[in-house]
């Protein structure tokens, strides 16, 4: 209702309208329950929601958050080797249960669970594996692996005469990089393909020293058949 506006004696005066008041009597509560509960089931939640759970890229294992009360140096330094400790010995478990599974599953009940069945694909399972088979077989302790299973991989997949090279020269630790194993096997294979050229320039010296002598020997027959003696 707009204000209503009269002059007296050239001055306007404004009536301002009346602010009604309301007595708690004459509320009904079930009333307004009833009008405010069809907008409420409308509006979004005001509690705080659960954060999804972060997924390991490379497995996908739920990775566990970190507690909320670190707080000093001791215990997130404490916190974060746990869980690098921890991220090692998971791709570790996981590749000894895919063993474990290649053995008493079918072939094809196992080609279905690796290629089927994992969040992560045939090839990835197949690298778990092997890294799990090297530690089992003692080829390397578990602690001496990164924590990285990509990295590991690099480790497990040297040629057997390039592991103790590997140990020789502090390759086999968790801080190593796969750069530095990517290195270290080019080396090493440059080397191996230099000594295979080596092994084949000996083989075909000593095939050709050996058509040499039967050939001298051949002639030296012919000539004293023919009564030619020595040349």
């Amino acid at each position: 209702m707009p204000p209503r506006k009269n002059s007296m004696a050239g001055v306007e005066v404004v009536h301002k309208p009346k602010r009604r008041t309301f007595k708690a009597e004459e509320f009904d509560p079930e009333q307004i329950r009833n009008e405010i509960n069809p907008f409420a089931t409308k509006l979004p939640s005001v509690a705080k929601q659960d954060a999804p759970p972060v997924l390991d890229n490379d497995t996908g294992a739920e990775v566990p958050a970190p507690p909320k009360d670190l707080e000093t140096v001791d215990d997130f330094s404490g916190e974060v080797g746990r869980l690098w400790g921890a991220a090692g010995r998971a791709f570790i478990e996981t590749g000894r249960a895919l063993n474990l599974a290649k053995e008493k599953l079918a072939h094809g009940d196992f080609m279905v669970l690796t290629s089927q069945r994992l969040p992560f694909s045939h090839n990835i399972a197949d690298r778990l594996m092997a890294i799990a088979r090297a530690v089992d077989e003692g080829v390397y302790p578990a602690d001496a692996l990164p924590p990285n299973y990509t990295v590991a991989y690099q480790l497990v997949s040297l040629y057997e005469h390039e592991r103790p090279v590997a140990l020789k020269e502090g390759l086999v630790t968790p801080a190593v990089t796969r750069r530095a194993i990517e290195e270290f096997k080019k080396r090493m294979r440059l080397q191996d393909d230099e000594e295979d050229a080596r092994v084949r320039d000996r083989k075909r010296l000593a095939s050709l020293i050996g058509q040499r002598a039967r050939i001298e020997a051949e002639i030296a027959e012919l000539r004293e058949r023919l009564g030619e003696g020595a040349a």
